[in-house]
């Protein structure tokens, strides 16, 4: 199997310059945005993604569900949608820029408020007991997930998912530790 996992490495920049993502908000947030920019910028850095072209559009469920029913002509609401720059092509290809990434909050927060939701994603990151996970801890999962798609990371076969998933894993848990160091 050939794979098409991309790597964003070129130059590691520090997290003062810019680090190459538009925030897009389309939908009411019960959280700063600069947060969440934060977030993503630690997130980016880790992936050496920086600088890379990268857009974040967070919107509402009617929004995200005409996106998926023209592009995967599934009818409904979904968390996260991942639109690479050049399918199928990976980042060498498209000039560095990564793509879009489309994230509907109010999926996310029904999510958040689902406790066998909750219950999954502490077993998948090996939290289990975990006290709180906020809507804007789900956003950040959901952006490290659609990032992942965008790198070339997929879950259609059982392998692929168990690496995505372990990848997944792996930031989310480094961004946990790292804000729990922070003064």
């Amino acid at each position: 199997m050939v794979s098409t996992r991309s790597s964003c490495s070129t130059k590691r920049k520090p997290l003062t310059e810019d680090v190459g993502l538009d925030l897009i908000v389309e939908t009411e947030l019960p959280f700063e945005e600069r947060t969440l920019e934060v977030r993503t910028a630690w997130i980016l850095e880790q992936l050496d993604c920086l600088g890379r072209g990268l857009t974040l559009v967070l919107v509402d469920d009617e929004n995200i569900r005409d996106l998926n029913q023209q592009w995967r002509a599934v009818d409904e609401a979904t968390d996260v949608l991942s639109f690479p720059l050049q399918e199928g092509f990976g980042v060498e290809f498209s000039g560095g820029m990564l793509g879009d990434i489309m994230i509907s909050v109010e999926t996310a927060t029904r999510l958040v408020s689902s406790g066998d939701h909750t219950t999954r994603v502490a077993r998948e990151l090996g939290r289990e007991g975990m006290a709180t996970w906020s809507l804007l801890d789900e956003i950040t999962f959901l952006f490290i997930h659609g990032l992942l798609h965008l790198l070339g990371y997929d879950h259609a076969e059982e392998v692929e998912e168990v690496e995505m998933r372990t990848k997944e894993a792996e930031l989310m848990n480094g961004f946990l530790q790292h804000v729990a160091l922070e003064p």
